[in-house]
Formats: structure tokens, C-alpha cells, sequence
């Protein structure tokens, strides 16, 4: 086992004991109008993970890209979230903005994703 694959099992430990669970939702094969903000054809699927949703600290927060209602999300899941993806958490419906994989040598240890209702 790798170091970053004993990282990955820690993240998932902690976040499966301290986080909650959410359920994403993603299209594949699909095309995504970035104007509308909507997906055209594919297929939605849900996948099952845990996640922790966070503020984001004033500093970060600029009123364009960072809003101050948007949520910072790390997440444990089996498939790589994209933006334009819905994730449930906790029953309310966020989507997701951005997301930053965590992936020192070719192993996922988390997703962070900046999140928004």
C-alpha cells in the first residue's frame, strides 16, 4: 500500500465517521450549456459517498466566483464529481461550482468541491 492510498482510507475513515452522507448526482454522455446552466441528453446517475460541508472563511468569499452563501464541500465518493453535477446533502440540492481532486500520484484521497444552492 502506498502512502497516499493509507491517506485515502484515513480520509474516507474520518469522513464516514464525522461527515454524513450525500448522494450525488451526474450525467454522462451529455452536453452542458454553461449560459443556461443546464445539461442536454445523457443519463443521470446517483452515487453514494460522505462528505463534510464547510463556510468559507471572509477572506476567500469575493462576491463572484466564491459567494458567500456557497458551501466548501470535501467529499469521499467512488466517482470524480464534475462542476454542473447535483449533490444532496443533508435533503437540500447544491450544485457544484468547482472541484478540486486531491491527487498526489495518481491516487483520489478526496474531492474538494465549491458548492451552491
Amino acid at each position: 500500500m502506498s502512502l497516499y492510498s493509507g491517506l485515502k482510507t484515513t480520509a474516507k475513515r474520518l469522513l464516514t465517521q464525522y461527515g454524513q452522507s450525500v448522494t450525488l448526482s451526474y450525467y454522462r454522455d451529455k452536453t452542458f450549456d454553461p449560459i443556461l446552466g443546464n445539461h442536454h441528453g445523457g443519463t443521470t446517475k446517483t452515487e453514494i459517498g460522505k462528505g463534510a460541508i464547510f463556510n468559507f472563511s471572509k477572506r476567500e468569499i469575493d462576491g463572484e466566483s466564491v459567494l458567500g452563501s456557497d458551501g466548501n464541500l470535501y467529499l469521499s465518493i467512488d466517482v470524480q464529481p464534475a462542476s454542473g453535477d447535483t449533490i444532496t446533502i443533508d435533503g437540500a440540492d447544491w450544485h457544484i461550482v468547482g472541484v478540486n481532486d486531491s491527487n498526489p500520484a495518481g491516487v483520489s484521497v478526496y474531492y474538494q468541491c465549491q458548492v451552491r444552492k
